[in-house]
């Protein structure tokens, strides 16, 4: 997301802090993520090892300008008893949601307290709001059949630095384009990016110079790797992961904005 973007210009692992670690097999992870919807903020993520039939405490505040001030706190069950991540350990997993602040600055606070060991805590302080996004549509011609992508867009600060951040899925052959006023070399990260994307950097004359592959950032991956071509850029497409390759886009096709 320039979803955020860096230049480092400027969504959702949470650092986690935990006990000291007494071996990889027994040390305990709360991974934790954050997503925003239209009216909510979610809260959900995973604890290893799996503890079904148990329950994290979950607390939201929100900073209106003079502090942070606790908006709810709720115990959530912890539900589930799989290794879906394949690293061994099963894992529990939990979700619940807070009415959404428009404006301001929210907290959410996860923690894990068992008898025998210290807590295991999560926090992310992000934005409130969510950046509003004209529409267009752009179509990629090369040597192949014309590919139109409908688009949200992304042309100033704030709806660059916001991109695709908090969103769970992207429908197929929609996408965002990011927009510049001149040539620039800011690069983009993942950070609070929750699905995997594929971004076509083009210049201003809409030839594709490069298309890279970009990963949600995780919590093993801070800080954030970034992207961006070798040379200088004025716009940026990005779409769910491979689908530029199923619709055989390559570098030196042309991309058109209509608005």
């Amino acid at each position: 997301m320039l979803r955020r973007i860096v230049v480092i210009a400027s969504c959702v692992g949470l650092l986690a802090t935990a006990a000291p670690p007494t071996s990889a097999a027994t040390t305990p992870s709360l991974d934790a993520r954050i997503a925003k919807t239209r009216r909510a903020v979610v809260a959900f993520g995973t604890y290893e090892p799996a503890r079904p039939n148990r329950a994290v405490r979950v607390r939201f505040s929100h900073d209106a300008g003079s502090g942070f001030k606790l908006v709810a706190r709720r115990k959530v069950g912890l539900n589930g008893n799989r290794d879906r991540d394949g690293d061994g350990r099963n894992e529990s997993r939990f979700a619940t949601s807070f009415v959404r602040p428009k404006t301001g600055t929210c907290r959410v606070v996860v923690i894990f307290r068992r008898a025998d060991r210290p807590a295991v805590r999560d926090e992310e302080i992000f934005a409130c709001g969510r950046a509003t996004f004209g529409t267009g549509e752009a179509t990629i011609t090369g040597d192949h059949d014309p590919v139109v992508v409908d688009l949200l867009v992304a042309e100033n600060d704030e709806q660059r630095a916001y991109g695709l951040s908090f969103r769970r899925r992207l429908a197929a052959e929609r996408g965002m384009v990011f927009l510049f006023d001149g040539d620039t070399t800011a690069r983009f990260w993942m950070k609070n990016t929750l699905i995997p994307l594929s971004i076509a950097f083009f210049d201003a004359q809409g030839f594709i110079v490069d298309i890279q592959d970009m990963d949600p950032c995780l919590e093993e991956d801070e800080p954030c790797p970034t992207y961006g071509p070798s040379v200088p850029y004025r716009g940026a497409l990005e779409v769910n992961q491979g689908a530029f390759d199923d619709w055989q886009v390559e570098i030196g096709d042309r991309i058109e904005i209509a608005r």
